[in-house]
């Protein structure tokens, strides 16, 4: 048998491993490959089940998923796809993406004496989009979300949690409980909301997420649960250390801290210029009690924020900033993600949710300026010469002026954080909040 040969019958051997593994995948499932161009189509709980296999592929639901009496093999109650494993980068934690496409995971239900326990369990460099969770419940002890546990440089956008409860009642330390996941590491939650439900445990309990650490994002947020605890107690988080929570609304319903380190927005803020432009229901209270101190767009309580305001349009496209999020590359129009519809809650829904939409009409990119953001600098386009331009940290101090005579320029900005940057071109202002 000559070597060439036998190496192309060790070739052969080889794709027809190959093939029957991509089938075996794609048999579990009710289509797709697992690719960016075409995800895994999951229909059922069981195909859903299967993503534990599968943790680095791409996924895409099809339908709703109603886990209610769902049993794994084996009689086994729900367990995280992804787990901690031997730590940073281990195979063993979801680092895929997957893309609610608009669908529901609802009824499913996971009591356990374990951390991480969540629907997605520890998440690495993932993504989950475009997902509804209505009615589940998670009961553990430690690091526990109803989407993700604890979420490791990961995006979650686009995420509804409705009705649903997370207890971390099993310890008796009982650290980490948040309306969408336990702690964020270098991660980001965007265009998110909790509406409804109960968020209980002992230490760093909040409403959107548990506790922050460095290099973490929650923006466009609200939450309307109930959230109790000891110590480190938030409408929004429990505690930021030098993670940033911008544009986002406590509406909760109950706040309540045993002890210490309580807010409507943040229980405890560990960093400077981490918030801004926050909200709170002028109803809100914590312990029963209306707040006096800490009030504001950029502290811990937030800016009160009316009933009635609550009820509009308006407040959600200006002021709270919830319809400006995007931008279309075609049309450079902004693109509308969020909506008022009163016969699905009583605060914005996002768009794609099913229900008939009054919405918030597509806004046109304000005088056509582009401002964009790079490891070393800040651009700015679309200028119509003699144009300054400002750039401000959020407490006001300026740290850059340039005046152009281009259509477009680059300012030296090294620093990462939130920047506000004003433009004074022919006589007009425009004012924009960046994230570098």
């Amino acid at each position: 048998m000559s070597k060439n040969y036998l190496y192309i019958r060790i070739i052969a051997f080889v794709c027809i491993i190959c093939s029957m593994s991509v089938s075996q995948a794609t048999a579990q499932f009710s289509g797709g490959a697992g690719t960016t161009h075409d995800p895994y189509l999951i229909g059922t709980p069981e195909q859903f089940d299967q993503i534990r296999n599968f943790k680095d592929k791409k996924f895409k639901l099809i339908a709703d998923l109603d886990f209610k009496g769902y049993e794994r093999e084996g009689g086994e109650a729900w367990w995280p796809v992804g787990e901690w494993g031997s730590g940073d980068n281990s195979p063993d934690r979801f680092s895929g993406v997957f893309d609610g496409n608009g669908y529901a995971i609802k009824n499913l239900k996971a009591e356990r004496v374990a951390h991480d326990l969540s629907i997605f369990g520890v998440t690495e460099g993932a993504k989950i989009v475009n997902l509804v969770v209505e009615n589940c419940e998670i009961v553990g002890e430690g690091r526990l979300g109803v989407v993700t546990g604890a979420t490791f440089r990961s995006e979650l956008d686009q995420i509804a949690v409705i009705n649903s409860n997370c207890l971390n009642t099993l310890s008796d330390h009982g650290s980490n409980a948040g309306g969408i996941t336990g702690p964020l590491f270098q991660s980001t939650i965007t265009n998110s909301y909790v509406l409804g439900g109960i968020i209980y445990g002992k230490d760093g309990i909040g409403g959107i997420s548990s506790v922050m650490e460095s290099g973490s994002t929650i923006a466009n947020c609200y939450a309307s649960c109930s959230v109790e605890g000891t110590t480190n107690i938030g409408g929004i988080t429990g505690r930021t250390s030098n993670g940033y929570i911008i544009n986002s609304i406590a509406l909760n319903s109950e706040l309540i801290c045993h002890d210490a380190n309580d807010g409507r927005i943040a229980g405890i803020v560990n960093g400077n210029d981490l918030l801004s432009n926050n909200y709170a229901g002028v109803n809100v209270k914590i312990n029963g009690v209306e707040t006096s101190t800490d009030l504001g767009l950029n502290v811990k309580n937030g800016e009160n924020v009316s009933d009635a305001d609550l009820a509009t349009e308006l407040f959600y496209a200006t002021k709270a900033k919830f319809a400006i999020l995007e931008t279309d590359p075609s049309t450079e129009d902004y693109v509308q993600i969020w909506k008022l519809d009163t016969k699905i809650a009583p605060y914005p829904v996002l768009l794609w949710q099913k229900g008939i939409s009054s919405g918030i009409n597509i806004l046109k990119k304000p005088q056509g300026y582009s401002v964009i953001s790079s490891e070393d600098n800040i651009k700015v386009n679309g200028l119509k010469g003699n144009s300054t331009v400002y750039v401000y940290t959020t407490s006001g101090i300026l740290i850059n002026k340039v005046t152009a005579n281009d259509s477009a320029i680059e300012i030296p900005v090294t620093g990462n954080g939130i920047y506000i940057v004003n433009i004074l071109s022919e006589g007009n202002s425009h004012t924009v909040k960046l994230i570098k």
